[in-house]
């Protein structure tokens, strides 16, 4: 299809929908992101973030070989409605904040950042790359160098005795509850003191009037550290990942997959409800 060539409802419709199956890998992406709400949000409104999201939805486009791109009103009109779901803002101030975008093509950050997204982008739908982790990486490095630079911050968020930090408990109740909404399932994390400065973290959902455990995580603070281990619901730890991690963030972008496969098994045995009551 040329930009000459006018392009139906149906065809910007299929274009949209496309888009925002791949925003996906952004949002599970940022899943871990989310509990920080304050550092979240002046992330998004960053040139990093920016840049990376608007190279992750290019590439998608040139990877499907959609050529919506000549179009320039209609890439406009696609790429606002999946920033609006991304960022959960109305459509007015999506298309005001593409606008900001698109007017730091000639910043080098924004730059560098926008081929970082096409690139990870690219990779995933090629198979080449399981998930992209660019932009929580990059947000997650931006958080630790802020508590790095207020001590008395880092200080404050860590509880006496305890293994998790109050970020880390933030950061899987959110998990928690990407977990809920995308198993209709009520979510938990129940956390239990093992000994001094050891903690275990259950992360389940409530189904069928009892919890249904996927999986745990250990976690331990000494002076020489924090290291916490993920195990599946036996209580297993996955084959080919590390046993050990350095960060929650890092432990659970890990095993996102494998606790989204376990909540999209829940989800798929859920019985319409004619067939419940008929059955």
């Amino acid at each position: 299809m040329t930009g000459n060539q006018a392009l139906s409802g149906a065809t910007i419709k299929g274009v949209i929908d496309y888009l925002v199956t791949v925003e996906q890998l952004l949002d599970v992406q940022l899943m871990t992101c989310r509990a920080n709400q304050t550092t979240y949000e002046a992330f998004c409104r960053g040139k990093f973030f920016r840049g990376y999201v608007l190279g992750h939805f290019e590439a998608a486009l040139q990877w499907k070989g959609i050529k919506v791109l000549d179009d320039e009103g209609t890439l406009l009109q696609c790429l606002a409605i999946v920033h609006a779901r991304l960022l959960g803002c109305e459509l007015s101030a999506a298309q005001d904040y593409l606008v900001e975008s698109l007017a730091l093509q000639s910043d080098n950050e924004f730059s560098a950042a926008r081929v970082s997204g096409g690139t990870e982008c690219f990779a995933c739908l090629d198979g080449k790359l399981k998930s992209a982790l660019g932009l929580a990486e990059h947000f997650h490095q931006t958080a630790r160098n802020s508590c790095a630079s207020d001590s008395a911050a880092t200080i404050g968020a860590q509880r006496s005795g305890k293994a998790f930090s109050d970020s880390d408990v933030r950061i899987l109740e959110g998990f928690s509850d990407l977990l809920a909404r995308t198993s209709g399932h009520e979510s938990f994390v129940d956390f239990r003191d093992i000994q001094e400065g050891a903690q275990a973290c259950a992360i389940g959902v409530q189904a069928q009037g009892r919890k249904m455990m996927l999986g745990s995580m250990v976690a331990t603070r000494s002076p020489e550290g924090f290291e916490c281990s993920v195990r599946n619901f036996q209580n297993e730890r996955l084959p080919g990942l590390p046993e050990y991690y350095s960060s929650v963030e890092s432990a659970l972008a890990a095993h996102k997959q494998y606790f989204l496969a376990m909540v999209q098994a829940l989800q798929e045995r859920r019985k319409p409800w004619w067939k419940r009551i008929l059955s």
